[in-house]
């Protein structure tokens, strides 16, 4: 309202008063009428009814109320120091510290962060104001931070890194059992590539021995040996 009355110039208080109250609402008028009862509201003043009607929308707070709220402000998990400062000068606003206010600002970072090595290197410089304290305060957290983050980093491994019970890499594994399977010779119609129980050259061929995919150290490429497979071990013949 009072930036309406700058842009057209309404000096006159009792000009201000007759405006308001025709613009204010049927609501706001009863409720004006109610306050100022048994006076008419054109008998007040402006400033008076302005400060009538924020009074009753907006009451002071307790100043002790606020000291205990501001008093009693700690630093919340997960909250930055950023937003405790924030808060913590939110909270003085009703507190009436006056010329204090950083004093007790910068008290209250120090005991409110509830850290133990934060609060030592706060509190080690007898001279800090609250901003010093406060960009104190801030490097240390991105400090802390910046460690938690390395430490929580740990090396990824791979479904290709994981290891069969011989100690070798699983794709050494699975590329032997190809290179093998393309090396066999069909005992029916002697050609590379398949069993003799698969072949399509011959009817119904049977065969007694057990197939097996063990395999022995000489069976591994050089360009495979990626892990160390036991030496004392030795495998059957591969049979088909």
């Amino acid at each position: 309202v009072n930036c309406c009355f700058l842009a057209n110039e309404v000096t006159d208080d009792k000009r201000k008063v007759n405006i308001l109250l025709t613009i204010c609402g049927s609501a706001t008028h009863s409720l004006i009428r109610s306050l100022v009862s048994p006076d008419l509201p054109n008998a007040r003043t402006f400033d008076d009814l302005v400060s009538i009607v924020s009074k009753h929308y907006d009451p002071k707070p307790s100043v002790t109320a606020q000291r205990f709220k501001f008093n009693t402000r700690v630093l919340k998990k997960e909250e930055s120091i950023a937003d405790f400062v924030t808060e913590l000068r939110s909270l003085t606003e009703h507190c009436d510290y006056g010329d204090f206010r950083n004093d007790i600002l910068r008290d209250r970072l120090v005991v409110g962060v509830r850290n133990a090595r934060m609060q030592q290197c706060l509190i080690a410089d007898g001279n800090l104001t609250l901003k010093t304290d406060y960009d104190t305060a801030v490097a240390l957290e991105a400090a802390e931070n910046n460690a938690n983050l390395l430490e929580s980093v740990q090396p990824t491994v791979t479904s290709d890194n994981r290891r069969t019970e011989h100690g070798l890499s699983v794709i050494v594994v699975e590329a032997v059992t190809i290179i093998r399977r393309t090396q066999t010779v069909c005992n029916c119609c002697k050609k590379r590539g398949h069993l003799a129980k698969v072949c399509r050259s011959a009817p119904a061929f049977e065969t007694n021995a057990a197939v097996t995919n063990q395999f022995t150290r000489s069976e591994i490429p050089d360009y495979f040996l990626h892990g160390a497979a036991p030496t004392n071990r030795v495998q059957p013949p591969y049979q088909v």
